[in-house]
């Protein structure tokens, strides 16, 4: 243990000959032994992960060299890895090893040679899946793990909804219970929303894509719908993770997500969802429509009126709503753009998504 470091912070300690005992065992999922220089003498220093289950609904971190990613990826499965490579300057890494004391010059210049051999682009091209640079504070650092960690998690959940759209659209799937849409985003989770999965059904599906059936005068005959398509459908899906604004619903336990999406008229499509449904055993988020909304303007000016507006997304809504003409009013955009966290006193000042 170097001078400053604590049992349980930097790392977990034990002693060499448990270590190697646990390494006979196969206790660990990878491990690593470093030649290194220690107060002056020759020392081998062990590094290992011990073997754990991954946990339904939670993320690990794990610091890893590309071997040790390697292993992860093997025991897990690419599937449930994100790898994100950390970029550090030399001159950064070297001020680092300095700092945390007993610094070698010669040792230094052994591992930074044996570190541009492991960590070449021909190694980890097959197994990254982002890369960021580190020369900024170690939690930005783990927030953009994290970032690009669930970016890749919302992926997979698209294209695996998109594809069981598709199925049940062309009749090769029979849908006897809700399609699995993805987790609730953090843009949902900061409007009260639960981490629950979110759910759609087929008879909403159906409703969504069914276009009205109107007589000559125009009334309604028939089913009502909506005439989405299927990509619209899709794109408003994906939408939820960083949508235009999110407004609390007409009902209580309810939220409504404002997408950058439009019909085939142009009006702007929005998503209702209900929170904490059951069904059986289990608990979900449940979209109960999408649709374009008509007299937008006039729906988005009332919601302000009743303060209803949780979140807004800045960049989003500058962009999507002037470029269709909307006005928002300027004395709720002026609160927007200044207030930059959220004010449970003061309900007429809605939280600001930053994306």
């Amino acid at each position: 243990m170097r001078v400053g470091e604590q049992e349980g912070r930097e790392y977990h300690y034990i002693s060499k000959e448990q270590f190697l005992e646990g390494i006979e065992h196969g206790d660990f999922l990878e491990y690593r032994g470093y030649n290194t220089i220690f107060n002056g003498e020759s020392d081998t220093w062990y590094y290992g992960s011990p073997k754990k289950k991954l946990e339904e609904g939670k993320n690990s971190i794990a610091i890893l060299d590309v071997q040790g990613a390697q292993d992860f990826i093997s025991y897990y499965g690419k599937e449930n890895c994100c790898v994100v490579e950390i970029s550090v300057p030399n001159a950064l890494r070297e001020q680092r090893a300095r700092d945390r004391g007993s610094f070698s010059e010669s040792e230094w210049k052994r591992r930074a040679a044996d570190d541009d051999i492991k960590f070449a682009p021909e190694r980890t091209a097959s197994i990254v899946d982002a890369r960021i640079d580190n020369s900024k504070s170690l939690e930005k650092t783990i927030l953009e793990c994290v970032k690009q960690y669930k970016t890749k998690v919302h992926i997979k959940e698209q294209q695996s909804f998109e594809q069981a759209l598709h199925s049940y659209i062309t009749g090769n799937m029979n849908v006897d219970k809700p399609f699995t849409v993805g987790t609730t985003p953090y843009s949902l989770l900061i409007c009260g929303a639960k981490e629950l999965p979110i759910t759609i059904n087929a008879k909403t599906i159906n409703k969504v894509m069914r276009p009205d059936t109107r007589d000559e005068k125009g009334t309604i005959i028939g089913k009502t719908g909506h005439g989405l398509t299927v990509a619209q459908v899709a794109d408003a899906v994906s939408s939820i993770q960083n949508p235009i604004m999110v407004l609390k619903g007409s009902r209580e336990n309810t939220l409504v997500s404002v997408t950058d999406i439009s019909d085939d008229s142009g009006k702007p499509v929005i998503i209702a969802l209900e929170l904490e449904r059951q069904r059986r055993e289990s608990s979900f988020n449940n979209i109960s429509s999408i649709y374009g909304r008509m007299n937008f303007t006039d729906y988005i000016k009332r919601n302000i009126a009743d303060n209803n507006i949780l979140a807004i997304n800045i960049k989003k809504l500058t962009k999507s709503f002037r470029q269709k003409g909307y006005i928002f009013p300027p004395t709720k955009a002026s609160l927007a753009l200044t207030i930059i966290y959220h004010n449970p006193t003061k309900k007429s000042i809605p939280l600001i998504l930053t994306f």
